[in-house]
């Protein structure tokens, strides 16, 4: 549910600003409907046009964003492991081993 939906739920049907409350809502709507449709037209079709141009480049992009996800799951371990002390020891340097070598190969 949108916010304006909820609105008309928690009002009584009496209300005075009942009817106000809907024709604010529809034009809310139709609002976000054309800032979506914009941002499609204006800027997510010709960046991906652009982008298009230049496979080797999308390449590397997405090779990043795949490391940056090994890098934010070996965090995440070590600071589960951290948090726990019950924590097997050699789990956990184990876990920082591999969570420096993602740094290393992510080049912060």
């Amino acid at each position: 549910k949108n916010l304006m939906e909820t609105l008309s739920d928690i009002y009584e049907k009496e209300w005075v600003g009942q009817d106000m409350l809907y024709v604010q809502a529809q034009n809310n709507e139709m609002l976000w409907a054309d800032l979506a449709h914009k941002l499609s037209d204006q800027v997510v079709i010709p960046l991906n046009t652009y982008q298009a141009q230049f496979p080797e480049m999308r390449k590397k992009i997405d090779k990043r964003g795949r490391k940056l996800i090994d890098f934010d799951a070996e965090r995440h371990a070590v600071q589960q492991m951290q948090n726990n002390p019950n924590r097997n020891e050699a789990k956990f340097i184990k876990a920082k081993n591999r969570w420096k070598m993602q740094k290393g190969h992510m080049k912060f």
